[in-house]
Formats: structure tokens, C-alpha cells, sequence
């Protein structure tokens, strides 16, 4: 088969001895190329929809495989216009252009009169007569003369008809009634004024009332004064008049005689009587009784009650001392009046029992340095040793049974690590101690020996090997020579 635009060429297979063709086939060579000269009047080969300056275009396809190609060609009539709303008519005046009524096609920008005519101008010309006139006041009427006037264009500015005459208008404007020749009134003696009208606008004399009354003000009444004081004291009341005078002329207007009442008594210190003195545990009292400085008089007398001293206790001494199962007894008496008091002392604190638990493995020995005293523990045996010192407690284990073994101490189930010298320090107050020993041969691994000295397990190495020596021949000199 010849080559098309989807498919290669096909061709035979031939024989290899004889060049006889087979049935069976294969492709060789290139495609063709698309040829876009078919066109299709469908969706999907649109490119643009039609508008009313431009028809709809559509995308050639390929006449073999109807592939789309960019290529595009017209096809079908032109869209209708856009027109969009109708705009008024605007007429033209002195100074603007106007325009007639019009639609607008929103895609072509075409203009068209109301019946969708085409129009090709829409544009009115200035109209030179076209003015807007207004009348504008050069000078007010007023009552008895005239006033001028002319007319302006209120678009152009062009102006007519100069000095118009405005007619007079004819009749006064009255004004609000102004007050003249005031006379005050007084608190007894009525005022008056004169109330006189002008015009507004020329103001000339409209009219005049003479003689308005203006009403007497009356007394206004001051701040009432004391006069005529006799003061009070604490046996006799004291008096005053009450005169209130015209605060404007002066006048009396009232005078009202006024009692003081009788001042209180001045209390002075007050006197004992009928005293009883408290002691530790018995009130006292006394009667106090109040007299005036200034007159004398008694003024009152009130029982007041003293408090007890309370006791004044001295030091608390011993009776009998505690023991660790009896309690003991204080004594402390009042050092006013020897009243004792007892109180009972708490029992001994028995000495806490701690001690140190040995467990041994292995067929061996060793020895507990503790207190500047060696402890001998032998293997296969469980032993203690108790203090009740409330110290740090420091201590060395070594063992007698050879140097591949080893101890492990624990507090309280944690594992203990020795200082640099081999020593193992316990705070005080801490319940339980175990020393675990064990042969380091049954503690080896296939990764190598654990040190009796740091605890950690040396390689089956030249250098683990080298390192574990020289800590031994340390661990040796460290424990039989002293630290």
C-alpha cells in the first residue's frame, strides 16, 4: 500500500534465496503530509462566529483523515447589528453642536435612525440664534425708585436689552420695632420706651409708640444676715435676728428672730473610780467618769472592764529526759504567780538498721574494705554488715581468688561505677547495698572480656587484648600496694 498521512507505505516480505514474495507484510519510509483542502461545516472547526462586518470562519480539514488544520476560509452571511439603546436627539444651541437620535451597532460602530436606516452623520451644527436667555439685576428697586436690568445668555455670555427699567416697588418694608428713649424701671417704679417701626428697605419712619410700660422689677431679695448674736453655750441656748434686705435697693424686706441651741459639753479626761486590778487569769475594772472643762458639770460615768494579764511563762526546763520507747517531760511556770504548765516531749529516734548485702558466685573470695576494717567474705556464703551512721559511706572490694574476676555493685537496683582509685561511695541515708561477685571467665562474651577494673568488655583484639593487660597489672598494684 502506498504511504498516506496516518500510515506508512507497506510492503512484502521477499524470499532471502529466491526474491519470491510473501504474504506477509511491512512498513518502510515516511508519512505524507496532512492535505488541508477539505472543508467541513461543523462546531468543531469554527474558528470565529460571524459578525455584520465579517463572516464565520472555519478551519480547513485534511481530505484523507479530516485531521484540523490552522489554515482557516469564510463560509455563511454576515450577523445582524448590535444596535444596542436608543439615544436621544440633542439639539444644537449658541455654543455646542448637537446631535440627532441615533442607535450605535456596539461591533461596527455604525449609527442608524429609528427605523435601522444607516446614517452617516448624526452631527447638528452650532445654532448662532439658538441663545438661552436670563434677566440679571444691575440695580435693586427700592420703595420709591427703580431699578435696571438686562438679559444674558447663560451658554454664550452674548448679553441684550441693556438698562432695562425695574419698576419701584411701591410699598415700605417694614423692619422689626426697635426700642427708643428706655427708661429702667426700679423695684417700686414702673419704666417705659418708646417702640418705633422704620422701613427695611429705605428706612424711612413707619410708625411710633410712645409711653410702653415697662413693669417695676420688684424687691429682689438678698442673703439673709445675722443680726443682733448672742452665742450659745453648753448650759444656755443663744439667739440671733434673721434680716433679709433688697439685694437692688437696700430695703428691708424681713427680720425673724432665731434660737442657737445649747452647745455640746466638752468632755475632759476621765476620772477612776471603783477600781479593781486584773491578774493572769481575772479581770478588773473601774467606773469612768466624765466632767465638762467648761462648765464642770458631771456629763456621764460607764463601768469599763480590764482585761486578764494572762501568764508571763518562763523557760520550759526538763523533768524527765526521753528515752527511744518513753517520752519525757517539760515544765515552764508563770513568773507572776508560779502557775506551771507541763508538756510531754516526743520518744527517741531509734538508729536506722542499713546494711550491706554480699551475694557470691563462683567458687571464690573477697574482702571489703569499710571503715578502715577489712571484711573477709568467703564464696557460696550471704552476709551483711550494718552501720547506723546517718554518712556517706565509702567502701573497696577485692577479691583474693585470683585477677580475672570481677565485682558488681549496685544501689537500690543501679549499677555503681568506682572512682578512679576503686572506690564506692553510698549517701547517707540510702537503705540497701548488694554487692554482686562473679568469675569474669563465665562473664566473657565471643566479643571479648569485661574488665574487672572499667566495667567494659575489651575485644578479642591485639589492642582489646593489650588494653586489658595493662588494666590488670593496674586493678594488681592498686589493690595489694595501697590506692
Amino acid at each position: 500500500s502506498d504511504a498516506t498521512c496516518t500510515a506508512k507505505a507497506t510492503y512484502f516480505y521477499a524470499c532471502s534465496v529466491c526474491n519470491a514474495k510473501g504474504e506477509e507484510t511491512y512498513e518502510y519510509g515516511d508519512k505524507l503530509p496532512h492535505d488541508f483542502t477539505k472543508q467541513i461545516i461543523d462546531y468543531e472547526y469554527k474558528a470565529s462566529d460571524a459578525t455584520c462586518t465579517a463572516k464565520a470562519t472555519y478551519f480547513y480539514a485534511c481530505s484523507v483523515c479530516d485531521a484540523k488544520g490552522t489554515d482557516t476560509y469564510e463560509y455563511g452571511d454576515l450577523a445582524v447589528h448590535v444596535y444596542g439603546e436608543w439615544t436621544e436627539a440633542k439639539a444644537a444651541t449658541c455654543s455646542a453642536a448637537g446631535h440627532a437620535g441615533y442607535y450605535q451597532c456596539s461591533v461596527c460602530g455604525n449609527y442608524f435612525d429609528a427605523e435601522y436606516n444607516v446614517i452617516d452623520n448624526i452631527v447638528l451644527d452650532i445654532d448662532p440664534d439658538a441663545h438661552s436667555w436670563q434677566w440679571v439685576t444691575d440695580l435693586d428697586p427700592t420703595c420709591g425708585e427703580s431699578g435696571k436690568k438686562h438679559q444674558e445668555c447663560t451658554l454664550c455670555g452674548d448679553t441684550q436689552a441693556e438698562n432695562t427699567e425695574i419698576e419701584p416697588t411701591g410699598n415700605h418694608m417694614p423692619a422689626a420695632a426697635v426700642e427708643e428713649n428706655r427708661v429702667e424701671p426700679t423695684c417700686t417704679e414702673n419704666g417705659s420706651y418708646s417702640s418705633v417701626v422704620y422701613c427695611a428697605v429705605c428706612g424711612d419712619e413707619l410708625s411710633r409708640e410712645d409711653g410702653v410700660v415697662i413693669p417695676a422689677t420688684g424687691h429682689t431679695p438678698g442673703e439673709a444676715v445675722k443680726e443682733n448674736l448672742t452665742d450659745s453655750t453648753c448650759t444656755e441656748p443663744g439667739s440671733y435676728e434673721s434680716v433679709v434686705y433688697c439685694a437692688a435697693c437696700g430695703e428691708e424686706l424681713s427680720r425673724t428672730p432665731e434660737t442657737i441651741a445649747v452647745k455640746d459639753h466638752t468632755p475632759g479626761e476621765p476620772a477612776k473610780e471603783n477600781e479593781v486590778a486584773p491578774d493572769c487569769v481575772s479581770v478588773g475594772s473601774y467606773v469612768a467618769v466624765y466632767t465638762c472643762t467648761v462648765c464642770g458639770n458631771e456629763i456621764s460615768r460607764e463601768t469599763v472592764t480590764v482585761p486578764a494579764l494572762g501568764h508571763d511563762w518562763g523557760a520550759w526546763y526538763s523533768v524527765t529526759a526521753p528515752t527511744t520507747t518513753e517520752p519525757g517531760v517539760e515544765r515552764r511556770n508563770c513568773l507572776r504567780c508560779n502557775e506551771p504548765e507541763t508538756r510531754e516531749v516526743p520518744c527517741l529516734s531509734a538508729p536506722k538498721n542499713r546494711h550491706i548485702q554480699f551475694v557470691v558466685s563462683g567458687d571464690m573470695h573477697y574482702v571489703v574494705h569499710l571503715d578502715d576494717v577489712d571484711y573477709l567474705i568467703y564464696s557460696k556464703t550471704t552476709s551483711a554488715i550494718y552501720w547506723y551512721n546517718g554518712r556517706d559511706l565509702t567502701f573497696e572490694v577485692a577479691t583474693h581468688s585470683g585477677y580475672e574476676n570481677g565485682c558488681i555493685v549496685t544501689l537500690n537496683g543501679t549499677q555503681l561505677q568506682p572512682d578512679a582509685y576503686g572506690r564506692y561511695t553510698i549517701p547517707a541515708g540510702e537503705d540497701f547495698v548488694k554487692i554482686n561477685c562473679y568469675a569474669a571467665s563465665s562473664a566473657a562474651s565471643s566479643e571479648g572480656s569485661t574488665c574487672k577494673y572499667c566495667g567494659n568488655v575489651h575485644p578479642n583484639s591485639f589492642w582489646g587484648m593489650l588494653v586489658g593487660f595493662f588494666h590488670s597489672v593496674f586493678y594488681f598494684f592498686k589493690t595489694f600496694f595501697g590506692k
